[in-house]
């Protein structure tokens, strides 16, 4: 039940977590990056990540508080941050995606002052499409910078009244 899921800061024992999904060959099709990600280099790259300002990643818990995906934010600028998610294949289908969305982008607007998240999508992705759509992301117009087959979708911050 995608109501039931949690989130929690990453921590270091969940490095081999991010990498499995990160290479699962399903996540891969789906990225943006194709490339399986060595082990020295994730290492690297996951090290620098949790002990960077500019960086959240929070790990997605299932109904039965194990760890099911992965949702991080990544500072682009003062304002925006770039969002990306990965979840088990088991996971998947279920509504845990767009219900983790939905609470990480609510958690990383309280922790940054920024104004609005984005998303960069392959347009053949229909399933994260749907789920970024339905969290209250909206599609804006493609970049020229943004390759053809990349769909770009923000979320922009409530204003408070």
């Amino acid at each position: 039940m995608a109501s039931q899921i949690q989130l929690r800061a990453a921590r270091e024992r969940d490095m081999e977590l991010l990498r499995d999904l990160r290479n699962e060959p399903s996540v891969r099709k789906a990225s943006l990056q194709t490339a399986v990600i060595p082990q020295a280099e994730h290492q690297r790259w996951y090290q620098k990540a949790l002990a960077s300002p500019k960086t959240a990643i929070y790990i997605v818990l299932g109904s039965n508080k194990s760890p099911i995906g992965f949702v991080r934010f990544q500072r682009e600028s003062r304002w925006i941050s770039d969002v990306s998610i990965a979840l088990s294949k088991n996971s998947r289908g279920h509504g845990h995606g767009s219900a983790a969305l939905k609470r990480a982008t609510s958690k990383i607007f309280r922790r940054w002052p920024i104004k609005k998240v984005v998303a960069r999508i392959k347009n053949s992705n229909s399933t994260s499409v749907a789920a970024f759509l339905k969290t209250g992301f909206h599609l804006v117009p493609r970049p020229k910078e943004t390759k053809k087959n990349v769909l770009t979708l923000e979320k922009l911050r409530e204003k408070r009244r």
